[in-house]
């Protein structure tokens, strides 16, 4: 097995136990919802909707590992500025929130 084969076996792992767990987190809150558990159902589901935000960051991390362990310090650089970027945009979207209310 290569190393880029290893990085994609790694990459279709975290994707599926995070898609899953997302789902499960999901059904769990929408089964509690169902049985009128409104705001714990609301705040499971949320929790399972954030994992499915947080996926991209995980996997740009799993890249920046791979590639500052593998000494591509390029794509090491590209990954961390991809990061950043992602921490800009959550950064002004939570100023952009707390401001408006």
């Amino acid at each position: 097995m290569t190393k880029s084969n290893s990085l994609e076996a790694r990459l279709a792992v975290l994707l599926k136990l995070g898609t899953w767990s997302a789902f499960g987190v999901i059904a769990a809150g929408l089964l509690a919802w169902l049985l009128h558990r409104e705001v714990v159902g609301e705040r499971v589901m949320l929790t399972g909707i954030a994992i499915i935000v947080a996926l991209p960051a995980m996997r740009v991390s799993l890249m920046l590992e791979h590639f500052y362990r593998s000494r591509q310090r390029l794509f090491a650089a590209l990954c961390l500025l991809v990061l950043l970027i992602m921490a800009a945009g959550v950064g002004v979207g939570l100023s952009l929130r707390t401001g408006a209310g």
